[in-house]
């Protein structure tokens, strides 16, 4: 193993009631995520490793997990290779600039192995931490290098992921959908059956729904015992699943005062093809679907 490996928290700048906002873009934005200052040399020159900037620092082509210990367990996002220079950028849940460096590949764990000890080389929460993996081929350090290497080696992207420039279309052929009164009409009642549906569901369990308005926008459901923000559509469409997204977003933020930190889901009345869904994961959005007089979700159960 000639290249360096590395340990880089998830609590980017010590807030720990915003870890799971930088979890989240931490997996958007494929990157291990630093609050310390490039610039700043004190604070054990933490920033100036990660930003590449001291003899023995972070560098292009070494490995960073992205994990800690957390409740005297290992708290995994994933990990991937180091594959450009620091930039920095700021995040509207917090008051502070953080500064990434882009993992390619990334790759995001939800489960860990049991035969790999990650709690030994998580003894201590730090910002920044050196594995050894070379001193033993039997310590705790080679052994989680060793596994992440051969994940590395077996890992594929699922797409190619290049971006093509190309002319802008001309006038008249750009894709569009319209929609009449009525086909409007119709999905609104379907979704309002929907919804209507799910809470008479969710009161039989001796739970219940209300709703979220901001000026003229109002969600389809809030459950304030579980924090659920949850929005209904006809059907499962892209065009919808897109929609959902967007409004999800856009009233987790207008009512960040009341739902700081939501799960969000998106209520439909069958099951979607999760397969094809799977760009939802990064943003953590689950689904909630009808099967026969029940509800179930693809979210161990948060919303059902």
């Amino acid at each position: 193993m000639s290249r360096k490996y590395w340990v880089v928290s998830p609590n980017v700048t010590n807030q720990p009631k915003i870890t799971s906002d930088w979890k989240r873009e931490i997996i958007i934005h494929q990157s291990a995520m630093m609050g310390w200052s490039p610039d700043d040399y004190g604070h054990s020159q933490i920033g100036p490793i990660f930003a590449g900037k001291t003899n023995n620092s972070v560098q292009n082509g070494d490995v960073v997990l992205i994990a800690r210990r957390y409740r005297w367990k290992p708290d995994v996002v994933g990990f991937g290779v180091i594959d450009a220079d620091y930039r920095k950028k700021k995040f509207t849940f917090s008051d502070n600039e953080v500064y990434l460096r882009q993992l390619k590949p990334f790759i995001s764990i939800s489960e860990l192995p049991g035969d790999i000890p990650f709690d030994e080389v998580l003894q201590y929460t730090r910002s920044l931490k050196q594995l050894y993996p070379d001193s033993d081929q039997f310590n705790a350090s080679w052994q989680v290098c060793n596994w992440m290497e051969e994940q590395l080696d077996s890992f594929e992207l699922p797409y190619d992921k290049t971006i093509i420039e190309t002319e802008i279309p001309q006038s008249g052929i750009f894709s569009y959908t319209v929609k009449t009164g009525r086909q409007v009409s119709q999905a609104r009642k379907i979704e309002a059956k929907l919804v209507r549906q799910y809470h008479e569901w969710l009161v039989g369990k001796g739970r219940s729904l209300s709703s979220l308005k901001y000026n003229s926008f109002q969600c389809d459901c809030w459950e304030v015992e579980r924090e659920n923000l949850i929005e209904a559509k006809a059907s499962h469409s892209r065009e919808n699943i897109r929609m959902a997204v967007g409004q999800l977003f856009d009233y987790a933020y207008q009512g960040k005062e009341k739902c700081e930190n939501p799960h969000m889901a998106i209520l439909l009345h069958e099951k979607p093809d999760l397969s094809k869904l799977d760009w939802l994961v990064p943003l953590t959005i689950s689904f909630i679907w009808q099967e026969g007089n029940i509800f179930v979700d693809n979210a161990n159960g948060q919303f059902v």
